[in-house]
């Protein structure tokens, strides 16, 4: 067998369960005749998209689908890869929201105080909304 490395001669050098390697006598790297990969099957990336935008966790698909939970992982960052941002065509547009309400939380009394916001795309509105609830 030739080394994969530097082109050199091979001897057989042990096993590693039950696989035969290769000692290389120039370089004195170790290797296989043949490797093997575990490919995980199409279908299974599919269910790995679909288990994930259903909240699942990476234990919970691997689990499920019977695969590594680090195989998992590495097929959410390449279907991450793929999603491109999207392209917004819209500019100079105004939106409207009539009232928002919110509680926000005040360090000095460790309390929560009610804080009003407006917004609003017509300046007159926008003018009412700020007497009525900013100046009074």
């Amino acid at each position: 067998m030739m080394c994969i490395y530097c082109r050199n001669m091979c001897v057989k050098k042990g096993r590693y369960k039950t696989i035969q390697r290769y000692q290389c006598k120039h370089c004195k790297r170790y290797q296989q005749k043949h490797y093997s990969k575990f490919v995980i099957p199409s279908y299974k990336y599919d269910w790995v998209l679909k288990l994930n935008n259903e909240c699942c966790g990476i234990r919970s698909i691997g689990r499920l689908l019977r695969i590594a939970k680090s195989s998992v992982q590495r097929v959410i960052e390449r279907i991450a890869e793929k999603i491109q941002r999207p392209v917004y065509e819209e500019e100079n547009q105004s939106y409207e929201v009539d009232e928002l309400r919110t509680y926000c939380g005040n360090k000095k009394n460790k309390r929560l105080v009610r804080k009003t916001i407006c917004f609003t795309k017509n300046d007159e509105m926008l003018e009412n909304c700020m007497k009525l609830y900013c100046f009074s």
